[in-house]
């Protein structure tokens, strides 16, 4: 206490008196002279209250945009001053060319909202959306509320299906007038117009209607009138018009009740915003079991949205021709400080004051010309998609073959994970597919689109309650045929029978159709997302597969009694429990394959999620190899699985003609004269089934993993999958599914040789106890692959698929086990044992390998298509059953890289001088990355070729050297 008394003492000794201070004194000079000699550059001088928010604003403080509340060299007119001024025309206009520039701009800035900016710094910086009700000009005003209206329904429903994310939607409205035109403008001066805000969308739909056909007699009042702009009004009229009837079909159909706490639905009712004098339009679907009558219901709702889908379509193309008849924007538009927008009625910092402080970028509003080019490939997706669900629904409505309900799941997959290249176009130059984008440019709306078209399909009430008790009879119906495509056709009607005849059987597969029904919600999300959503589905899916086995037990025993001709009551007279069924061990089961239908889409999804980390650059390049020793092990355990279930279909296929019908529901059994397999004949089918159910579960050891050769990987060999009962092209197990895995395979062993090839050369080695060797010369980079480090990183990448007990994909060991079997590989004869000269040429090989057989496999679709096409009688079908999980990349791609590896690396096997170099004479100057990427390096890996960036494109530098 003492010394802290004498240093308070010591420290007002010298403080200086301030009272004493009186004149103020100029200390620039002297505080640039102290920043200078005091700050490292990158550092910010900064007050006690600068927190992380001005941080964060202050990285890019050299960008003018950010200084956006900062005075320029002209002075910001809000809406009043304009008014007051008259610098704020209201018409009616007498120029078209400046009207069609308004509508233009307010169009390309509708876009801007789309794809992730806020209203108040795009649509809203037009005061005519603001003050529409004082505008004289009826074209413009019906222009302005329609697109208003259109807003809200669209808000709306992205809102209330909550598919958005923050990057590709903004929630917030900053008290824009969303909903009417604002108030304080009511009582200005004389005039009001009819307030078309108070029609009703019918309303509003009809008075554009009336203004479109009288456009040619009123186009008087225009000075610069001539057919072409005329067209050109009469097209973004009826752009606006469509629009909205577009979104008011979903809107309506989702409803205005809402959860949601959003400002914009307070004090809203349906009579404000949707029709009154039209019929209440009906739920799409009701409470009832007649699964055709709910077919035919999403058939019209597909039917009736896509004819305004079409209708935009149609005009966007229009709107594309004439994008240059309006009049553009001045050199405000991109330089808001100095000068003024150039438009009448757009004022970049027009609501400033509304957005919070940490919003300080100014939005370009975009092109004119890429903005309709989005309209109309957008509206050509939506179009595509609308298709797709009316197809699905068709094919169920009037043919008995069922279709296997993840063909679906595919197809939204594909939609959900494929970059939209409208999208990418505004954002980036022309040349945007070099760019790398770790979130990918999905669209936000037609994922909406596609979540509302299957939540539809799939939920008997409102799109926006998904309660397990909203699912309709649909997925049910879709989930137990996607099953059944892998049992006798002879049993098929015996198990239903079963089902139905046993509630908690019913129950049971209730709630795991259920679940299923969510996951391909999974794929409306952005790709980001999409990861962390199936997260909790694959930590969940192993407990699925130990009901499975439970249900699995009843229904085959159930089903051994009905082959017999022995009923359940007769065999369990003294029972009676249905806890009691699974205690009996006397009756052997016959084989059911739900766990296998459930393990196969389990294998798939991991897949995804494994794929997932490559398209986000979550993977660093120290993990690249156990993620690809892992896809082996992955590739191995589906690939034994698709094997399994396609014998098992030949097996099954074979003695269909020696079946005959079964009885519908009812404990008759088989009728007298069936010649249904006999009880011996099944137990011998069951004991080969069994055998291949164990087979596909084989774990996965080190002996698997030396097999593999130094000419092919260890893939499925099918050539004897071709006979007339093999599966055809778009079912499990089929010829076509299997090409595709070897080609993975094929793919990923070829990455996987390369990469440690280039690693050996760049100095990088591993033994199989984890210590690095040979590394001298940077000790930063023998930290990056230290043993421990990596076998953290191996468990928190893996540890999902590895940790529970009783995944399908668990190896002896756990997650150290599995370590061990990659360190193992690695280490091998078959990597480590051979020069990189052998390594490259063995990558070169297997990349020949994935080339020949995605030819074969192109050949292979294009036979299986048309055999489908003979079988289905028509060709709208067949992209949707060819529809596949699995990465979304195109065979096509593929074939592309494999050609480009296989001579990228035969020439790396060749021409030493075309490797990385490792500079052991001077370390200082090695980089702590591994050589091999570096800026210097003769060998560049691009994983940004493919769509899933699941494989690296071998690029190779031009060298001054010669082989």
């Amino acid at each position: 206490m003492h010394t802290e008394l004498s240093e308070e003492s010591i420290a007002d000794s010298v403080r200086p008196d301030l009272t004493s201070v009186c004149t103020p004194m100029d200390i620039t000079n002297a505080f640039f002279s102290a920043c200078r000699i005091g700050l490292e550059p990158g550092e910010l001088m900064h007050d006690n209250e600068f927190n992380l928010q001005h941080s964060m604003s202050a990285i890019e403080i050299m960008d003018p945009k950010v200084d956006a509340r900062t005075q320029g060299n002209r002075k910001v007119v809000t809406i009043s001053e304009a008014l007051s001024a008259d610098q704020l025309p209201l018409g009616p206009f007498s120029s078209l060319y400046e009207l069609l520039g308004i509508m233009d701009e307010l169009l390309s800035s509708y876009v801007n909202w789309l794809t992730g900016d806020s209203l108040a710094q795009s649509v809203f910086i037009c005061m005519y959306m603001h003050c529409t009700q004082l505008i004289k000009d009826k074209y413009l005003v019906a222009f302005c509320e329609l697109l208003r209206r259109s807003i809200y329904q669209l808000r709306h429903i992205i809102i209330s299906l909550g598919v958005f994310n923050e990057e590709d939607h903004y929630t917030f409205t900053h008290d824009m007038p969303i909903r009417e035109p604002s108030n304080i403008f009511d009582g200005y001066g004389d005039f009001c117009n009819i307030c078309l805000h108070k029609f009703r969308t019918f309303g509003l739909v009809a008075h554009v209607n009336e203004l479109i056909k009288n456009l040619e007699h009123d186009s008087i009042v225009f000075t610069d009138c001539d057919d072409k702009l005329l067209m050109g009004l009469r097209s973004r009229l009826e752009f606006i018009q469509v629009l909205l009837s577009f979104t008011n079909s979903i809107y309506k159909r989702i409803g205005s009740d809402c959860n949601s706490t959003e400002d914009l639905f307070e004090g809203y009712t349906d009579a404000d915003i949707d029709f009154v004098g039209e019929k209440s339009s009906p739920k799409l679907y009701k409470v009832q079991d007649d699964t055709q009558v709910l077919w035919v219901a999403f058939i019209d709702f597909c039917r009736n949205v896509s004819q305004h889908t079409t209708r935009l379509e149609s005009l966007s193309n229009t709107l594309l021709e004439t994008s240059n008849i309006g009049k553009v924007a001045g050199d405000g538009k991109l330089k808001p400080k100095d000068t003024a927008y150039g438009l009448p009625g757009f004022e970049v910092f027009l609501n400033q004051t509304n957005i919070p402080s940490l919003m300080l970028t100014v939005v370009n509003i975009h092109d004119r010309h890429k903005s309709f080019v989005y309209f109309s490939n957008l509206f050509k997706r939506l179009n595509h998609i609308l298709l797709t669900y009316e197809n699905f629904a068709l094919w169920h409505n009037v043919h008995p073959y069922p279709l296997r309900l993840h063909s679906l799941w595919a197809f939204i997959q594909k939609c959900g994970q494929v970059s939209c290249s409208y999208v990418k176009a505004l954002s980036f130059p022309d040349n945007s597919s070099e760019l790398n984008e770790p979130t990918l440019s999905t669209c936000v709306l037609s994922r909406a689109i596609t979540y509302i078209l299957y939540f539809a399909l799939m939920c008997q009430g409102d799109i926006i309650y998904r309660d397990p008790e909203s699912i309709s009879p649909i997925h049910f119906h879709c989930f137990v045929n996607a099953w059944h495509q892998l049992e006798c056709v002879a049993y098929r009607p015996l198990i239903k029978n079963i089902i139905s005849s046993i509630p908690e059987l019913t129950d049971f597969l209730t709630t795991l159709s259920t679940h299923f029904a969510r996951i391909p919600a999974i794929y409306c999300l952005n790709r980001s997302r999409q990861r962390s959503a199936l997260r909790p589905w694959l930590e969940h899916f192993p407990d699925f597969l130990d009901e499975c086995a439970r249900a699995e037990f009843i229904i085959g025993v159930e089903l051994r009694n009905k082959l017999a001709n022995v009923t359940t009551a007769n065999c369990f007279e003294s029972l009676g429990k249905f806890e009691d069924l699974i205690t009996q061990k006397f009756v052997v089961p016959v084989q059911i394959n739900l766990s296998h239908f459930i393990t196969y889409v389990y294998y798939y999804l991991a897949w995804d999620y494994i794929a997932s980390g490559f398209q986000l650059e979550l993977y660093s390049s120290n993990e690249w190899l156990f993620i690809y020793a892992f896809m082996i092990h992955l590739f191995q355990n589906l690939g034994a699985l698709v094997k399994s279930l396609s014998e098992n279909y030949m097996v099954l296929a074979s003695r269909r003609s020696d079946t005959v019908e079964c009885e519908p529901v009812g404990n008759k059994g088989l009728k007298p004269n069936s010649k249904c397999d006999s009880v011996n004949d099944v137990e011998k089918l069951d004991s080969r089934q069994r055998k291949n159910k164990k087979k596909h579960r084989g774990k996965y050891d080190i002996s698997s993993v030396n097999s593999i050769s130094k000419e092919m990987p260890n893939t499925v060999n099918f050539n004897g999958v071709s006979g007339p009962f093999s599966p055809m092209i778009h079912e499990i197990g089929s010829t076509f599914e299997v090409h595709s895995l070897n080609i993975h395979q094929y793919l990923n062993t070829a990455s996987l040789y390369a990469i440690r090839a280039l690693q050996r050369d760049s100095g990088i080695e591993i033994d199989e106890n984890g210590v690095n060797s040979n590394f001298t010369f940077s000790f930063k980079v023998a930290g990056l692959m230290n043993g421990s480090l990596r076998l953290e990183s191996y468990a928190r990448r893996l540890g999902i698929f590895l940790i529970p007990h009783n995944s399908p994909l668990v190896e002896m060991g756990g997650v150290y086990g599995a370590y061990r079997t990659w360190t193992s590989l690695i280490g091998s004869s078959i990597i480590d044992g051979h020069p990189t000269s052998d390594l490259y040429l063995m990558a070169s090989k297997a990349f020949d390998q994935a080339y020949n057989m995605i030819q074969e496999t192109l050949c292979l679709q294009s036979f299986g298509e048309e055999q489908l096409l003979t079988f289905m009688q028509s060709h709208i079908y067949i992209s949707l059953f060819t529809e596949r999980f699995g990465p979304p990349d195109r065979l096509t791609d593929l074939q592309q890289l494999a050609k480009h590896n296989s001579i990228a690396c035969r020439v790396l096997g060749v021409c030493e001088d075309r490797r990385p170099i490792v500079h052991t004479s001077n370390p200082s100057i090695t980089n702590p990355k591994m050589s091999f990427l570096c800026s210097s390096s003769p060998v560049k890996l691009d994983y940004t070729f493919l769509e899933s960036k699941c494989y690296p494109l071998i690029r190779l530098t031009n060298q001054s050297g010669k082989c």
